[in-house]
């Protein structure tokens, strides 16, 4: 096996590993370490399939804990190595748990497809291989659903491979990536039309009691995601200073984001006077900021439920989703004056190209235009 110093293949493109990369993948690389001493340094762990017996009984353990509860079974000892391995990889890049888990899901199916192809050595994907696993997951049916992928999950399971290729190569374990020059159509979603600020006004209206203005308020006055409310901490929401810290964003990413009058007064009013309700009688200390009725943490998906609700009592269709509201903040704030490079840094991206695809009728030249901006349909006095 070629993962560490000594190996014959080109690190050019995507940079040697680095020692601190290393350690993440004890003990399992320390273990497949010891296999490479043992013979010599030939890359025998992925051209071969090594036997039950070659695996320590605590890397056995350790494996099955990981993959009892995936709904694809991996047989072959050296894929479960290697799912293991980068399972790891993935945590260890900074990645939010729910990804970590959906990128490890990804791998999983992978690999037991390939074991369903009788594909036993890793080093004998072809690209003709990686062509047959998209079109499975763009026809097979959904694990609970009675329907098909979504795009986005389509798209999903693609990056995934791309990264676990990619990682295969950069730590020597394939010379060649076999994902290298397959461009898969990237399925597309349904293009997110911003809310109006009228739209917005009526939400709040709608919403009833001081929990759905406060969500209203995180997710289209803050702009946050819906990973980052569920993890927000009452602790982040800093009322004096009217702000509030998202600690850990995308990739692991600290920002501060500043609060409105409104929204200040909104997220105040469900602190004072709902919140502690849901709390009464409930041992320990609860730290997320949303709790449901049984003082629980909220999870993202009854808060989608909650806006969803609102929507429909607004009379807002098509019904929007969490992210329609980040979308709606960003076209907003474009409309008010502020400049792309602020509203990326407000709402954590990490490059241009993404903010203006939040922006409704910029990629699309609409902004250029003369008068555009002030006869859009988004344009108002909303505050």
């Amino acid at each position: 096996m070629a993962w560490f110093s000594g190996s014959s293949v080109d690190h050019k493109q995507n940079g040697p590993l680095k020692a601190s990369d290393r350690a993440e993948f004890s003990p399992v690389v320390q273990w497949i370490t010891q296999i490479r001493k043992r013979r010599c340094g030939h890359s025998e762990f992925f051209t071969s399939t090594p036997t039950k017996d070659l695996i320590p009984e605590n890397i056995k353990a350790s494996i099955k804990t990981e993959t009892m509860n995936l709904h694809f079974k991996i047989e072959n000892p050296s894929y479960l190595e290697i799912h293991k391995a980068f399972g790891m990889f993935v945590q260890a890049k900074g990645y939010k748990p729910k990804t970590v888990y959906s990128m490890k899901l990804c791998n999983a199916e992978f690999l037991s497809f390939l074991e369903g192809k009788s594909i036993d050595r890793i080093t004998a994907v072809t690209p003709e291989h990686i062509i047959a696993y998209h079109s499975y997951i763009t026809t097979r049916k959904h694990l609970t659903k009675n329907k098909g992928l979504s795009s986005s999950q389509i798209n999903h399971h693609i990056y995934a491979l791309r990264t676990f290729f990619g990682w295969l190569q950069r730590m020597g374990a394939m010379e060649f990536n076999p994902t290298t020059g397959l461009d898969f159509e990237k399925q597309r979603s349904q293009k997110r039309i911003a809310l109006s600020t009228e739209q917005i006004t009526k939400l709040f209206d709608a919403a009833d009691g001081f929990e759905g203005k406060a969500l209203l308020a995180v997710f289209y006055g803050c702009g946050l995601r819906r990973s980052e409310v569920v993890d927000l901490h009452r602790a982040d929401v800093y009322l004096r200073e009217a702000k509030l810290i998202v600690r850990s964003g995308k990739f692991g990413k600290r920002r501060e984001v500043p609060l409105s009058q409104g929204t200040l007064t909104h997220i105040e009013n469900y602190i004072r006077y709902e919140r502690p309700k849901y709390l009464t009688g409930k041992t320990g200390v609860i730290k997320e900021l949303f709790v449901n009725s049984k003082g629980n943490p909220m999870l993202g998906a009854m808060m989608n439920d909650r806006i969803k609700a609102i929507a429909r009592k607004a009379g807002i269709e098509p019904t929007p989703t969490l992210h329609h509201l980040r979308h709606a903040i960003a076209t907003h704030l474009k409309l008010a004056g502020m400049s792309m490079e602020q509203i990326k840094e407000f709402l954590g991206h990490s490059s241009l190209d993404v903010t203006q695809g939040y922006i409704e009728g910029f990629k699309s030249g609409q902004w250029k235009k003369k008068n555009w901006h002030n006869k859009n349909p988004f344009k108002s006095d909303w505050k």
